[in-house]
């Protein structure tokens, strides 16, 4: 492995690349508590909604799963301007994740630039500076989005009588059989 003549900007990469980790870790835990809902919205077990979810190509398709299936369950909720507010807060940093986990970073001292890939992985023309400051910001607004969707979550299930151990009105307890 070839000696860097840059060394002294190991620690600053190195803390960057830590920061970068951070949003995609955040991220997940977002991913996962909407393809949750979107799986109890269904009226599917865990085994067979995590088929299902892990189908769903992205965060919007997700999104749009959460809402069409919110609708179904309680007729005008996709269109109330908080719920869609909601919803895009989400989408927004869903794209913003994704430019800072999947774009190119270049190092110089005392500055961080992202190149935006492009169709076929190529980079476009202009690089934009983004500090690890600003990427460590971004992963607290995905921390706390998940915090407040966490939230929204639980209420709606529970409220729609879809959160595990809420007695449904309709809901038949399978017979057993003891042998």
């Amino acid at each position: 492995m070839p000696q860097s003549d840059f060394k002294f900007m190991d620690a600053e990469r190195d803390r960057h690349y830590s920061a970068i980790g951070r949003v995609a870790v955040l991220w997940t835990r977002v991913e996962s508590e909407i393809a949750a809902t979107v799986r109890m919205l269904a009226g599917l077990d865990w085994k067979v909604g995590s088929c299902l979810t892990a189908q769903i190509a992205n965060t919007a398709r997700m999104l749009d799963a959460l809402s069409s299936l919110c609708e179904l369950r309680s007729p005008g909720m996709a269109s109330d301007k908080g719920f869609k507010k909601r919803l895009d807060k989400i989408l927004g940093l869903a794209e913003r994740r994704n430019r800072v986990v999947h774009d190119v970073w270049t190092f110089d001292p005392g500055t961080t630039t992202k190149w935006q890939t492009a169709v076929r992985r190529t980079l476009k023309s202009d690089g934009t500076e983004m500090s690890t400051e600003d990427v460590n910001k971004l992963a607290d607004e995905i921390e706390v989005a998940w915090s407040e969707f966490t939230t929204f979550s639980y209420h709606l299930l529970n409220d729609l009588k879809l959160w595990p151990g809420n007695p449904r009105d309709n809901f038949v307890q399978p017979e057993t059989t003891d042998e």
